[in-house]
Parts: C-alpha cells; structure tokens; sequence
C-alpha cells in the first residue's frame, strides 16, 4: 500500500511539470504569432519599451543634426550673398567703415577705433602730476569739424554722401590730400589729383570747391580753455595735419581770427611744414622735441582715434574730442588740481 502511495505521489509530481511545461509553450507560441503579425513599427515600439529610459523619438538627434547644417549653410549664404554685395558697392562699403576722417586729409580711423575703442580721458596714460603740456589738434577741436560742409556739399552737387571722405581715406599715405598737407604738391597739383581720384570711384568733383569747405567757426570756449591752461602755467601747442598759408582760400578776415587764436599758442607744428603728418609717428617726436615734454606729460586732444592711438601708444594722455563740453570736461578731470 506505502509503495502505491509513493507511486501515485511521483505521477503526480511529474503531471504538474509537464502541465507547467506545456502552459509555458504555449505562452510563448502564442507570443510568436503575435510578433510574426505585429506591424514593423509596432515591433519598434514594444523595443523600446524595454528600454529604462526610452527615446521619445529615435530620430529627433537626427533630424536636429540636418536641422543645424541646413541653418549653417543658410547662414553662409546670406553671408555671401552680403560679400557680394559689398564687392558689388565698394564705395559704400569703404563710406561705413571710414567713420572717421581727418577734417583737412581724411585719414581712416583704424579698425575698430571708435569713439568709445580710444580711451577718451587717456585711462592712466600719465599722471596728471606729471602734465606740463596739453596739445591741441586745430581742425575738427579748436574749430568745428568741415564734415557737415562736406555733406552740405554733396548734397547739393547730387553726390553720394561721404563720397569726399571716401576719396580722403582711400589711399591715405599717398593720395592728393596727404601730399598736399606735406605740402609735397600745390594748390593746382592738389586739385588735378583729387579730380583724378574722384574719377577713379565714378564721379566728377571739384578739388578747389572741396578746400573752401575747410573753413570751420572757431569755437570760443575751446578759446577759453586753451587761455586757462596757459594762465596755469601749462605749455600749449598746435598739432595740426593742414596745407600751407594761402592755398585753401580763405578770406582776409578769416585768416585775421585764426591768427589771433594761433597767438595763443606756444608752439605750432604743422605737417605742411615738418613734411610728416598725424598718424605718422615722427610727427608726433617732433611735437615733443618743439615743445620740450616727454610724451607722458602731455595731453593731446584730437577728433580723430586714428591720430590719438600712436600719441597713447608713446605715453600721452589721450582725449577724443566728440564735442567741446565732455572734451573740455574731461581735459580739467586729467590736469592737475589748481
């Protein structure tokens, strides 16, 4: 009885395995025909749902990689597009970047040279114990600057604006307007040039109408200042890019009021003289040297970031003149205290 007992038990053990045995293939049996049916992206989907941090869109990094070099290549379209543009215009391309221009030789502000890119107090240039000069450009400080009689100008002849500024920086070592003020050409050679030069960029223009727009109105609290620094013992001087006496054709009384102001000064130097001009780095030795200073004490002010960066670059201090009242203020903030 026993032996039946344990045989009967051992049936039944074995008729469970295979009981579980056969629930389990036919699970998986009825999981392949589901696969075998299920559609290409349904196959996907149950992928990536065994997946712990699944992928919202297995393509998206894709896509935003095409998405970024189609906006790069756009980008460089339109930058091209602009070159070309600029090749196609030169004049007014080279009209943007020549902000600034000498207000007798239109000398282009250096690159990146701005209003704000030269320190317009000078920073720590000097001590302002140390001054004992202050230097002050004429044309475009002492005076107003001639570039609204220039758009005036060419306003009223049609022409395009800044076209005489663009003539003036376009070679601007060597073209008419630097030979004149070395004085290294007159008058007529002046005008026979400029014509040429404004022909070359596709426009007509007279050089002698172009030199009686030179005459600027003395602005007299810039007088003034140039009176109280000489009254505080400062020694002042004329640093000015010009031509010589005569051949920009002012009137006698004109003449008469620039030379009352000239008096004023201790020293003049002029480039129609020195044979050098402002940016020329010489030109600004021979300042020292006339006037007896080491650049470190000097302050030297101008209209044009171009003329004031070798002046800082040898230890002047340095002030962009934009009007006469921030010019005036700023020079008073880096002398000495009375």
């Amino acid at each position: 009885m026993a032996n039946y007992d344990r045989r009967m038990g051992f049936l039944d053990d074995v008729s469970k395995i295979f009981k579980s045995a056969k629930g389990a293939l036919e699970s998986n049996l009825a999981k392949k025909e589901r696969d075998l049916a299920a559609s290409p992206q349904e196959k996907l989907d149950a992928a990536l749902s065994d997946i712990d941090d699944p992928i919202d869109d297995p393509l998206a990094a894709v896509r935003a990689k095409i998405d970024q070099k189609t906006a790069m290549a756009d980008a460089k379209g339109e930058l091209s597009e602009d070159a070309a543009a600029q090749s196609k215009n030169p004049l007014a391309a080279e009209a943007k970047r020549s902000e600034e221009i000498s207000a007798t030789a239109g000398e282009p502000i250096a690159e990146g040279d701005s209003a704000d890119a030269v320190n317009s107090s000078g920073g720590d240039a000097s001590d302002a114990s140390e001054i004992k000069a202050v230097l002050f450009d004429f044309g475009g400080v002492v005076t107003t600057s001639p570039f609204e009689a220039f758009a005036r100008f060419e306003e009223a002849q049609g022409l395009p604006a800044d076209i005489i500024r663009t003539i003036n920086s376009t070679n601007p070592d060597t073209n008419a307007w630097a030979q004149f003020e070395r004085n290294d050409v007159d008058r007529a050679r002046f005008i026979e040039l400029f014509g040429a030069e404004a022909k070359a960029l596709g426009h007509d223009i007279d050089g002698g109408a172009v030199l009686d727009l030179l005459k600027g109105d003395i602005r007299p609290e810039m007088v003034d200042i140039i009176k109280e620094c000489k009254a505080r013992g400062f020694k002042v001087a004329c640093l000015t890019n010009n031509i010589s006496s005569g051949e920009a054709g002012a009137g006698a009384e004109e003449v008469g009021e620039m030379a009352k102001v000239m008096e004023l000064f201790d020293e003049i130097i002029e480039s129609s003289k020195v044979g050098v001009r402002k940016p020329e780095l010489k030109f600004y030795e021979i300042a020292c040297e006339q006037v007896g200073v080491k650049p470190s004490e000097c302050v030297f002010l101008d209209d044009l970031g171009v003329n004031l960066r070798p002046a800082r670059a040898m230890g002047m201090t340095t002030i962009k003149v934009v009007n006469a009242a921030d010019a005036i203020a700023e020079l008073k903030a880096a002398l000495p205290v009375a």
